[in-house]
């Protein structure tokens, strides 16, 4: 038998070959299977393919399997079009084809701050402000829907009432059967916050929804949603009421046909200091989180979280999630997502020492361990965004500031394996076909998710599966494949990536594997498997076979 490599997924070679990538749209390209749960699937990578001038204000979804999708505002060095872009991910954050083209309008706005959200299946939508090239002309908040394939599935459509004077600085979310809610800033003779309901087709529900009157400036773009599978939500944001904290976190709940749930509340219980820069997350039966920067006295930055049941009561107090040590590392710009089957979450924020951290909790709001850093440094990240899906597995991603000064920023993405485990098992069978000369050997590979199966979509499913084959040594390589199989067969010994994720329960479609036999009389072959999440049974992800050679 050869001497293989341990398994990586997937390689440089095979995703270029697939056209995910291209050499120089790589910032690293190995992912890896996660040694123990919550780690790292891989070191961090770039989305985007246009590397001239900004490409920032990112913002991320995912659906049930983990396949995701980044969104960003694409500002290249003139004369280069201003403009929202897409980049789809599969559930090993590889790119998964080109840049997609979103608005279809040259962005004006310097802010246009593009969300994007995606249902269980991965259909998704972004939302973004933008405003003419006619002078004096205002901004207003804009859609478009695509489905899973990142085909567009209408033109950009303007979401604020035509008698709006100014709109801007939107947020969407939605749940697993793709009915959404989006929210915005809207400015005429004062400041308010409006939302309006969609249907899974994009179909508007109602009429605009008044979520709040602003009473002074806003601390922004810090509008967010938390959407349940039931279609109620909450709608969170930052106001300063000159109540003594600066700036405070308010909260609005609204029932799934858009009645508001009584008038706004505080989040923060703290009044001395700002208290900002909130986000929310929510699983499907509509218990959340919702984390902030808090800035209770001077070099005294935290990130602080409070749970909500799915009625809204809050579960608990306020709790810490992030402290400062030092001066040098103040963290800030939180996020947060939550898994929709599990209501496990992750939050992640920036600390001054130029990296991004991540940090997970169970569903009971219970730390799993440290805070871990997620970026690897550089001159720096900042701004970073998280998404789940329906089990924990997290795709985040976060501004590179390649070059500050000259505004040169990228996005840079990374995968991490949620805290549930899977269990990965192979069998390989194989037969020898005499009537050539020299035979032709001729293997199976069987691979199969034993973890049992749920009624929740996603939860449990096996990413980032590669298969590497062990061929005799004498052996000649002919073929290797399979129905949504990619095999690497440079090395002579197959490396196969499972393009899709294997979900509990599930069999891999089979990959087939032939080579014409040397002299040995009886060949031995072996099987190894990995996947991006944790396995904790690991005594059946291998299989040796010896055939006979006549």
């Amino acid at each position: 038998m050869r001497c293989v490599p341990s398994i990586s997924f997937p390689s440089l070679a095979a995703a270029v070959a697939l056209g995910l990538l291209t050499t120089a749209a790589v910032f690293t390209s190995t992912a890896q299977a996660a040694a123990v749960p919550g780690a790292a699937a891989g070191l961090p990578m770039r989305y985007n393919t246009t590397t001239s001038g900004a490409q920032q204000q990112a913002s991320v979804a995912s659906d049930a399997h983990g396949n995701a999708v980044a969104v960003w505002f694409s500002a290249p060095a003139s004369p280069a079009p201003r403009s929202i872009v897409a980049r789809r991910l599969d559930a090993a954050g590889m790119p998964t084809g080109a840049e997609i083209p979103v608005s279809t309008a040259t962005v004006v706005d310097s802010y246009p701050n593009p969300e994007v959200a995606a249902d269980a299946n991965g259909n998704f939508t972004v939302v973004w402000s933008n405003q003419s090239t006619t002078i004096g002309s205002l901004p207003h908040v804009y859609r478009r829907r695509f489905d899973a394939a990142g085909t567009p599935l209408d033109a950009e459509l303007r979401l604020d009432d035509i008698a709006t004077s100014e709109a801007g600085m939107p947020a969407i979310a939605m749940n697993a059967s793709g009915a959404s809610v989006v929210a915005w800033y809207a400015y005429g003779s004062g400041t308010q916050i409006r939302a309006r309901r969609f249907d899974a087709s994009g179909a508007a529900v109602g009429a605009e929804i008044l979520v709040a009157t602003m009473s002074t400036v806003i601390y922004g773009p810090q509008i967010r949603i938390g959407l349940d599978d039931s279609g109620r939500f909450s709608v969170i944001w930052t106001e300063d009421k000159n109540n003594g904290a600066n700036y405070d976190v308010y909260r609005r709940r609204f029932d799934a046909s858009g009645m508001a749930q009584g008038a706004a509340q505080r989040v923060n219980s703290a009044v001395t200091g700002p208290q900002r820069k909130a986000d929310i997350a929510m699983d499907a039966a509509g218990n959340s989180v919702v984390i902030w920067d808090s800035l209770a006295s001077t070099n005294n930055f935290r990130i602080i979280g409070q749970r909500y049941d799915s009625n809204g009561y809050a579960l608990g107090g306020e709790f810490v999630m992030a402290y400062q040590p030092s001066s040098s590392l103040a963290p800030a710009h939180a996020a947060v997502s939550m898994a929709r089957a599990t209501g496990e979450f992750a939050a992640t924020w920036r600390r001054a020492d130029g990296k991004i951290y991540l940090r997970r909790y169970s569903a009971a709001g219970i730390a799993y361990g440290d805070e871990i850093a997620a970026s690897t440094g550089g001159t720096g990240n900042t701004y970073p965004r998280l998404a789940s899906d329906a089990d924990g597995d997290v795709s985040l991603l976060w501004r590179d500031d390649e070059s500050f000064y000259t505004n040169d920023f990228g996005v840079i993405g990374r995968r991490h394996a949620g805290q549930s485990a899977i269990d990965l098992a192979v069998d390989l069978v194989g037969s020898v076909d005499a009537t050539n000369s020299p035979a032709l050997l001729q293997y199976d590979v069987a691979v199969t998710n034993l973890r049992p199966a749920t009624a929740a979509p996603g939860a449990g499913s096996a990413t980032g599966i590669v298969a590497l084959v062990d061929l005799p040594d004498d052996a000649a390589l002919v073929s290797a494949g399979g129905s949504n199989w990619h095999c690497d067969t440079a090395s002579g010994a197959p490396r196969c990536t499972y393009l899709l994720p294997l979900p509990a329960g599930a069999i891999a479609a089979p990959l087939h594997v032939e080579a014409i036999a040397g002299s040995d009389p009886a060949p031995v072959a072996s099987v190894q498997i990995a996947g991006n999440q944790y396995d904790a049974v690991t005594g059946n992800d291998s299989d040796t076979l010896v055939l006979s050679n006549p």
